[in-house]
């Protein structure tokens, strides 16, 4: 199973699943090194495409990939 810790301002920090709701955006892919997430459309037409951003994930000093 892949989670994803994300951590926000505040110290604040989310573990996320594939599916998850974040924000504005959907938990699409969790890999190694990076997190694809998908932006929700804001108008229930759907004439706006989806967009997709891929963030890359910092690994902590001594972790291994």
């Amino acid at each position: 199973m892949n989670v994803a810790i994300i951590t926000a301002p505040a110290g604040k920090m989310y573990f996320a699943h594939l599916g998850d709701e974040l924000f504005d955006a959907v938990v699409k892919e969790i890999h190694l090194d990076a997190v694809t997430f998908v932006v929700k459309n804001g108008s229930s037409g759907g004439a706006t495409p989806q967009r997709e951003i891929v963030r890359k994930v910092h690994t902590a000093p001594g972790d291994q990939k």
